[in-house]
């Protein structure tokens, strides 16, 4: 009888596991069918001049006054004044700025983009182009699909994560230190990925291999730090971009952040030449969280996250949903997000340079969002209006790897601007709802950035979201 139970119950396993899997791998051929590209009531324009308008020149912190600028091809291809352009181009249509703010696209240099209409709610906020910290198949294939329809802000994508040890994620390389990296940094590169990942797992010397081999094929190499970043006595490789500022926390301070040790770990970094990308957002959604998880809750615009991401972010901050003052978790991030807040001044005060990136994805971070949220945050740590806003643009613009954008507004570069009622180096929160935005030269009126916005939380479906991660983790 025991036996016939057994027959019975490993029949209904079997069954339940072959339904599991053709559901997984019915998902992948399921997701590559799911394609998405912004529509337009109105035809582009792609070719004009666009006068009245005050350019914001941000490596100066000043203006230009009454200025014109001739976008064609996607390109700023003139600048000067409208009698200059006119008198030179005549037969071009001229666009009336009414006397607005011209600022370089906005970069976010820390993203996971796990649904293409991410892409769309970026470019909504004034986001023209985001980095890809968690690259996949997909994400290739939305970049492929940029240059044939618009999805949204322009994507970088790097490798997945390249890792070692305990701490392995679910989409990480596993590297072994007998692994033949020159032949791992050139399969990533040829499946083309524009850069690697590193983990905090990775020992130095491999590390340093993984930098020389990409650097051969013209690559950046970025990610989190490890152990020996904070010993100024010890020659480092330097790395396009360190990640986190919670990772500089926990693994080079050892959650110990005194003005003396933040100061050499200051000295380290110049010493490098390193950009650090602080991602300040990301533990002040699990700081919120935790100090009052309704009213954290209802500030968060749940029409921005598509399913997967909802259910990740929800069960990570599970733990702070009954978190009340006299809980360990309510005083330590507290304590925590104090520290964070006061290590990037210190940084920013020794004169250490940040890019701006979110870490969009995990803890209900928002698309377009978040990357504003990250800014106040930036400005609460000591960064003046124009240091936030280089960091924003020039330095953002310094980890694409793209010769024609450099954060500038200046001829032979991408046009991909954003206008906005006021000037941003006053008030940085103008930026959130830019009034219009040009995109690869092509203008997006406010109606149209509205539409762009509406557009970007149509997301797909969590089995489409579902395809895209299986093929992720077995590709």
């Amino acid at each position: 009888m025991l036996t016939k139970r057994f027959k019975q119950l490993l029949f209904i396993i079997t069954f339940l596991l072959i339904i599991v899997v053709a559901i997984l791998a019915g998902s992948v051929p399921y997701s590559r069918t799911q394609h998405f590209a912004l529509e337009f009531s109105e035809p582009p324009i792609r070719a004009f001049i666009l006068h009245n308008v005050t350019l914001v020149d941000v490596e100066n912190k000043n203006t230009q006054l009454d200025s014109a600028l001739l976008i064609s091809n996607g390109m700023i291809s003139a600048i000067g004044s409208l009698q200059q352009l006119a008198k030179q181009y005549p037969d071009i249509l001229l666009i009336d700025g009414n006397a607005q703010f011209v600022t370089h696209g906005l970069i976010d240099a820390h993203v996971h983009v796990f649904d293409p209409h991410d892409l769309a709610l970026h470019l909504s906020h004034g986001i023209t182009a985001v980095r890809s910290m968690a690259g996949t198949p997909a994400q290739l294939r939305w970049q492929q699909q940029q240059t044939q329809a618009l999805l949204g802000a322009r994507l970088m994508v790097m490798s997945p994560a390249l890792n070692a040890g305990d701490d392995m994620g679910p989409f990480h390389i596993d590297v072994d230190e007998e692994d033949n990296l020159s032949d791992l940094v050139s399969r990533l590169h040829q499946q083309g990925y524009q850069g690697l990942k590193i983990y905090s797992g990775l020992q130095p010397d491999t590390v340093t291999k993984i930098i020389k081999q990409a650097d051969t094929l013209g690559i950046p190499v970025a990610g989190h730090p490890n152990k020996t970043i904070a010993r100024t006595d010890q020659a480092q490789p330097q790395l396009a971009s360190i990640e986190h500022i919670e990772e500089l926390f926990q693994i080079n301070l050892n959650y110990q952040a005194t003005q003396a040790s933040v100061s050499q770990l200051a000295q380290s970094l110049l010493a490098q030449n390193q950009i650090v990308v602080g991602t300040l957002v990301a533990y002040d959604q699990i700081y919120q969280a935790s100090q009052n998880y309704e009213a954290f809750y209802q500030t968060v615009n749940h029409d921005y996250l598509n399913s997967f991401v909802s259910f990740v972010g929800h069960r990570q901050l599970s733990d702070y949903r009954h978190s009340t003052p006299d809980s360990g978790g309510f005083t330590y991030e507290a304590q925590k997000q104090r520290a964070l807040i006061g290590i990037t001044r210190v940084l920013h005060e020794h004169g250490v340079t940040f890019a701006v990136g979110t870490d969009t994805g995990p803890a209900l971070t928002q698309p377009g969002l978040s990357f504003h949220r990250e800014l106040e945050l930036l400005a609460q740590a000591g960064l003046s209006n124009a240091d936030i806003l280089k960091a924003a643009t020039i330095h953002g613009a310094q980890l694409l790897n793209d010769p024609l954008m450099d954060g500038r507004i200046q001829v032979d570069r991408r046009a991909d601007l954003i206008l906005t009622a006021e000037n941003p180096l006053v008030n940085l929160a103008t930026l959130k709802e830019p009034t219009a935005i040009i995109f690869n030269g092509q203008l997006l009126s406010g109606p149209t950035v509205t539409s762009i916005r509406q557009q970007g939380q149509q997301h797909f479906s969590f089995f489409a979201q579902l395809g895209w991660l299986v093929e992720a983790k077995f590709n």
